[in-house]
């Protein structure tokens, strides 16, 4: 085991919360570092021909806030963006919000019983304990539109923002301002510059 997962073992088998005892268990359990050993020359392993006939599509969970609810998400997003409409305004109480778009049969709910609603279109489905937004459903494309802060840290990687004309703050950056939907999502090319 390494140094860190000592370290982690260590945390959880006390059962601390605070840094100062954490450090106080774990120090004298980890190695003295000395000298480094030259590194090695990279040698790939030789390829695996029955993996490479049975490789998997990465999968992805997720976990709402209180953790009653998990996702488990399959391969990767099709499309990552900033939404700037009034729906996901007045659903998330913000200005705008992350999303990964997922195949809808991608998006799997493992563990719980989210809460769904619909506020004019789309269901949504969020963690009736905490209140975590988890995905809405669009049945009209087959896919799911996942919160981007679920998501690991630097998975997130949006390509553009969509209904531009709604924003309330606008956002200065390198990315696309579409000002309706993109052409991808039967849109136009029209952008709002600002």
């Amino acid at each position: 085991m390494c140094p860190a997962c000592i370290a982690t073992a260590a945390w959880i088998a006390a059962g601390t919360t605070s840094a100062g005892a954490f450090f106080g268990i774990v120090l004298k359990d980890l190695p003295r570092r000395g000298r480094r050993k030259p590194a090695r020359a990279y040698e790939p392993a030789p390829p695996d021909p029955d993996r490479a006939s049975h490789s998997r599509a990465k999968t992805t969970e997720l976990r709402c806030l209180c953790g009653a609810i998990q996702i488990q998400l399959s391969g990767k997003p099709t499309e990552q963006f900033y939404c700037h409409c009034d729906d996901c305004q007045a659903t998330h109480g913000a200005a705008y919000t992350g999303v990964a778009v997922y195949p809808a049969a991608a998006v799997k709910v493992s563990e719980g019983e989210p809460a769904t609603w619909t506020l004019t279109r789309l269901p949504r489905s969020r963690c009736a304990g905490c209140g975590t937004h988890l995905f809405a459903q669009v049945p009209s494309l087959g896919v799911c539109a996942v919160s981007a802060n679920l998501l690991p840290v630097g998975e997130f990687r949006p390509q553009f923002h969509q209904q531009c004309r709604y924003a309330v703050l606008p956002v200065q950056d390198d990315l696309p301002h579409f000002a309706s939907f993109p052409p991808q999502f039967g849109g136009t090319d029209e952008r709002v510059e600002w």
